[in-house]
């Protein structure tokens, strides 16, 4: 399963079902990701593993925290 992810940040407040993913943030250099991006949990694919080219990078602990809460908002999960 793969989300969404954009460096178009929208503006305004993010939905519950968006993580946005600050440069800024301590965890930031662990992503791969090269500017701050959201990752739209609102937009979920299946997908074959054998179409998957690479791994961009990794979430930290508080930011795997966050997405997985975003992650229950866009399942309507308690």
């Amino acid at each position: 399963m793969v989300a969404y992810l954009s460096s178009v940040v929208p503006q305004g407040r993010p939905l519950p079902t968006h993580l946005l993913v600050h440069a800024d943030h301590p965890e930031f250099s662990e992503t791969g990701l090269k500017q701050t991006s959201v990752i739209r949990l609102d937009k979920l694919m299946t997908v074959s593993r054998s179409l998957v080219r690479r791994r961009l990078g990794r979430l930290g602990p508080s930011l795997q925290a966050a997405l997985d809460t975003a992650l229950k908002a866009a399942l309507g999960l308690p």
